[in-house]
């Protein structure tokens, strides 16, 4: 015998906190993509019962994240780099970091994609199985075309019109009518280009950074930028690494006698925006 299903009564007034509580905890645990989703509707349903997942999600996220980030800028090497020199058997840490992305992952995208085709169903009324093969097949066309920037643009319609430079530092340095290769010059050359660009809107740039040129005083060329870290030498074999993580006026010079060189040794090419013409001297 079947029981009878009855819909509850939606919670009026203040009784509404008590439900939507547990979803503000997890959405404010992290947000992303499928968290905005998957962790609202966890604390939905299943309330504070769950709330000791929240501590552990955040300190893992603190000593995963943001260990790992520190630790990439500071060696300049992702972790899957250090996980590989684990002790034991050759790369056995990387083996078990990739078996356990390919199990978490799938459980993640089948979460994302089955709230997206019960979207869509919702607009238009085909099967929800359908719709999350199309949203599936959709997003690897995407992500294996490498058109991604197109859905970004057309996002910022609806923000203000008006010129924005592109968030990728490659892309940013493209974004310029006027863009000079360096890497055949020796420094004393590019010390001399730079000395004929203009300050404030001249951009200097190497793979995965870029700087806005400020101009010379005594011979000195200075620059601003948002720098992690920097190394000083400390004999032949071995560099000491300075954290800064933050907005910082240095010269070009950083990082001389390092194993990475300085920043003007390692500088590929400068980017001058607006109606400049470059005169040589």
């Amino acid at each position: 015998m079947e029981k009878d299903l009855k819909i509850a009564e939606a919670p009026r007034g203040l009784a509404i906190l008590a439900m939507v509580g547990p979803a503000f905890v997890w959405c404010a645990e992290y947000i992303g993509s499928g968290e905005v989703i998957l962790a609202t509707r966890t604390g939905a349903i299943l309330g504070y019962s769950v709330l000791w997942a929240v501590v552990i999600g955040i300190v893992l996220k603190a000593c995963i994240g943001l260990g790992g980030a520190r630790y990439t800028v500071c060696t300049g090497e992702g972790m899957i780099d250090m996980f590989s020199r684990i002790p034991g058997k050759k790369n056995w840490a990387v083996w078990v970091v990739l078996l356990c992305m390919f199990l978490v992952g799938a459980m993640a995208i089948g979460s994302l994609v089955s709230a997206a085709s019960v979207f869509a169903h919702s607009l238009i009324p085909l099967s929800p199985i359908i719709w999350g093969w199309i949203i599936t097949l959709f997003a690897i066309a995407v992500v294996w075309s490498g058109t991604f920037d197109v859905i970004k643009y057309i996002m910022s319609v609806f923000m203000c019109f008006g010129f924005r430079l592109p968030r990728n530092s490659s892309k940013l340095i493209q974004a310029s009518p006027c863009v000079i290769p360096l890497e055949e010059y020796d420094r004393d050359t590019r010390l001399e280009i730079l000395s004929s660009s203009p300050e404030g809107i001249t951009i200097i740039g190497y793979p995965g950074h870029v700087m806005i040129y400020l101009g010379s005083m005594n011979g000195t060329s200075y620059i601003i930028h948002l720098r992690w870290a920097w190394r000083s030498p400390v004999n032949v074999d071995t560099d000491i690494t300075h954290r800064l993580a933050r907005v910082t006026v240095s010269d070009l010079l950083l990082g001389e006698g390092s194993k990475k060189g300085a920043l003007i040794d390692r500088v590929t090419q400068i980017a001058i925006f607006g109606n400049y013409i470059l005169e040589a001297r």
